[in-house]
């Protein structure tokens, strides 16, 4: 059956609040219940910057419709809702500007129409037509800076223009909606034990060890992270790539260089993370650094299926040849068989005896 394609309207910050959770949900007002009826699963969201005028995103419809006010946006709790898989997730400079399309849509004029509310059902060619000019952008990005009168008119809004304005606002890495996070502390599973294991093996290999910003206060089993890791980042890149760079969740460092970086994965979207790997990859497409997904061995099919989609394999360097996965449970037997002898080993163990490739089979 073919899909439709349905126009998402975001602002923003409507849609840097979205990136928190990875794109996993979208909502609308609450009378736009009913009309939500007619999207099904597999229909695809067509991400809109309302006062930008730019495409930013495809979002697949994974659930049938549900109420929520669960706070997700601070606007408005857009308490209808629908799950989503993000297929492609563009940063406001980087997406696509209205008038670079609109001579390819069946009526350019028909859309303004078409933004006046969302969900709006879009003809499929329109639809067509943006979905292969996103992918495209994630194959090969272009930046579209926003003009300073835009800018200017944003800044009368807020006391400062808002963080989705930059090419790089950091993608955080939070707890999905579906799944809180369990603390497993005991058997050695959770997220926090194993940025506990990172952190130790690191400074046991006599490297220094940063953690991402959303984690510095955080004391697990008596180590306190913000003493033993670095208060700052070398400032060998641009402030824009720094701000991604500073919310992967572990990296290790010899010297200035960066070699290794961890994003633990424990959501069941899988998909944040890998995003703030994929803008460091496009933001950066010579820097050579080891990646890493570490998540439940439960995950490994799904950390590999996610890692192949469309949206990191069209990147310049393509995420399945830069990023490993390891599991939770290999990581920990290493590191307890292998702790006391951590001062006699280089990072590059990491990939020799613990990564498993991510390449399709």
């Amino acid at each position: 059956m073919e899909k439709n394609y349905w126009l998402n309207l975001f602002t923003p910050e409507t849609w840097e609040e979205a990136a928190k959770i990875g794109y996993t949900v979208t909502g609308f007002r609450r009378h736009r219940w009913k009309g939500l009826a007619r999207i099904k699963q597999g229909d695809v969201f067509v991400c809109y910057l309302a006062g930008l005028s730019r495409f930013c995103g495809l979002l697949e419809a994974a659930s049938e419709p549900f109420l929520d006010e669960t706070p997700i946006w601070k606007s408005d709790p857009f308490p209808a809702r629908v799950r989503t898989t993000p297929l492609v997730a563009l940063q406001a400079t980087f997406s696509i500007p209205f008038d670079n399309l609109a001579a390819k849509f069946v009526s350019a004029t028909a859309w303004g129409g078409y933004r006046r509310g969302s969900p709006m059902k879009l003809p499929l060619k329109d639809g067509q037509v943006i979905e292969s000019a996103l992918l495209a952008a994630v194959k090969s990005p272009k930046e579209f800076p926003i003009p300073e009168k835009v800018l200017r008119a944003r800044r009368g809004r807020r006391p400062k223009p808002t963080a989705a304005l930059v090419p790089s606002a950091p993608l955080l890495t939070v707890p999905s909606l579906e799944l809180p996070l369990t603390d497993h502390r005991a058997d050695g599973t959770s997220a926090d034990r194993i940025q506990h294991i990172l952190v130790q093996m690191g400074l046991g290999m006599r490297l220094s060890v940063w953690v991402g910003r959303d984690s510095r206060n955080k004391i697990v089993d008596g180590l306190d992270f913000a003493k033993v890791c670095l208060d700052s980042l070398p400032q060998q890149f641009d402030p824009s790539t720094t701000r991604v760079i500073e919310y992967i969740d572990v990296l290790w460092l010899d010297g200035n260089a960066i070699v290794a970086a961890f994003e633990i994965e424990h959501t069941t979207s899988i998909y944040s993370g890998l995003l703030r790997m994929s803008d460091l990859v496009s933001m950066q497409p010579n820097i050579n650094m080891p990646l890493y997904i570490v998540a439940a061995d439960e995950k490994r099919e799904k950390v590999k299926q996610e890692i192949n989609r469309p949206t990191f394999r069209m990147l310049r360097r393509p995420m399945v040849d830069i990023c490993r996965f390891i599991s939770y449970d290999k990581l920990t037997a290493f590191f307890e068989a292998k702790r006391d002898e951590l001062a006699y080993l280089r990072p590059e163990i990491v990939r020799e005896k613990l990564a498993e490739e991510c390449g399709a089979r």
